[in-house]
């Protein structure tokens, strides 16, 4: 195979893994499959196969090349962890490293995804034209790449700041754009995010009954595709709804699912958030010394 960076001997014990952090999938003869990751002697390696089918080996006379995208993958995961501490100009340095060093592999999807860290990092800060530009970016380097999934990803993150915006009938164009990538691929998940994206835009309409069935629409597509981080998210959207109706002790009780959720994964940015949002709700509701206690817990990530 042309992408291999590694070479192998009869009796070489290596280590097969599904690439988890990009879950790329790729056709072959109609079949579904998976970009799988090979390491052998701590160098990463790519097979291109469908799903439970043997890999034969030897495989011989492969030529070693740079393995630039295992650093690219290493930089990504470090600025994750520096957005988690809210380090967030170091986080965009670490992510702007990774791009360079995509755009040098070749590679435009690593490209295109490290530009969407950076994207998501602007909007976490609440800086979200900044945040747009980056999305954009991204959305035009899934389109010229004919990356269908990932072009619907984009076209949703760049719906997300649109309705920050409050560009709102952009917004709903973009959303528009990728639940139709989302449906015809069958990804629900993707769905459930659109929906997410169409509901808040009913929210800030005030549409709330409107928004309430694509909350709940997303909440349970969410649950079907075992997505647990996007339920914690969608939970925390359908607190806020109904937080801004007036139904404090459920939206207590939502925010309180999310910080459930976000906890098991260790998103200490999304439990900010949720202890955030659970001391609003509280502070409405006069029950002041505990929403005090949210927000001192807030502290350590603001």
């Amino acid at each position: 195979k042309r992408n291999l960076k590694a070479k192998f001997a009869v009796g070489d014990r290596i280590k097969v893994n599904e690439n988890p952090a990009f879950g790329r999938k790729s056709q072959n003869n109609g079949k579904c499959g998976y970009i799988l990751e090979v390491y052998k002697d701590d160098v990463r390696v790519e097979l291109e196969g469908l799903l439970k089918k043997e890999l034969k080996l030897p495989i011989k006379n492969v030529e070693k090349v740079p393995n630039l995208l295992s650093e690219v993958e290493l930089l990504i995961s470090k600025g994750d962890s520096l957005v988690d501490k809210g380090d967030h100009v170091q986080a965009r340095e670490v992510y702007e490293q990774a791009r360079l060093k995509a755009a040098q592999s070749g590679s435009s999807e690593f490209e295109g995804y490290s530009i969407s860290k950076l994207g998501r990092s602007f909007e976490l800060q609440g800086k979200f034209e900044d945040a747009l530009k980056m999305y954009n970016k991204w959305m035009d380097i899934r389109k010229t790449d004919g990356d269908e999934i990932g072009f619907g990803k984009a076209c949703n993150s760049v719906a997300t700041v649109l309705t920050l915006l409050n560009r709102h009938p952009e917004a709903v164009e973009m959303i528009r754009q990728s639940l139709a990538v989302k449906q015809a691929a069958g990804d629900k998940a993707g769905e459930a995010a659109s929906c997410t994206n169409l509901g808040n835009i009913c929210k800030s309409l005030g549409q709330h009954d409107r928004a309430m069935e694509l909350h709940q629409r997303a909440l349970q597509l969410y649950s079907e595709a075992g997505d647990e981080v996007g339920e914690g998210r969608c939970r925390n959207n359908l607190g806020l709804l109904l937080e801004s109706l007036g139904r404090n002790e459920e939206a207590l009780a939502m925010h309180q699912r999310s910080l459930d959720i976000k906890s098991r994964s260790a998103d200490s940015a999304g439990q900010a958030k949720a202890r955030n949002n659970m001391g609003n709700v509280l502070a409405r509701m006069g029950r002041w010394r505990e929403a005090m206690g949210c927000y001192r817990a807030c502290l350590d990530y603001w």
